[in-house]
């Protein structure tokens, strides 16, 4: 039951573990491995800097809603 879950084509004899390993080199494999890992790096770092800026600006107090906008306020706190 288990093989049927990992590798079903090779269980129903279509096809053989040997003919299924991929020819693509260990080092290409691994090169990959590591360039995806940089990348996600690269992102987390490029969050932590942005989210770090974003919360030491805080929010920017100058701005006011538009008239529309504190008229759907009212709106709703009124229908409750």
């Amino acid at each position: 039951m288990r093989e049927v879950d990992r590798q079903p084509w090779i269980v129903y004899g279509l096809l053989r573990t040997r003919d299924a390993v991929s020819s693509v080199a260990p080092s290409s494999v691994t090169l990959s491995m590591v360039m995806f890992c940089a990348f996600n790096v690269v992102l987390l770092l490029t969050f932590f800097v942005l989210a770090r800026n974003w919360l030491r600006t805080g929010p920017d107090l100058k701005l006011t809603p538009s008239a529309s906008v504190k008229a759907e306020a009212a709106t709703a706190v009124s229908g409750y």
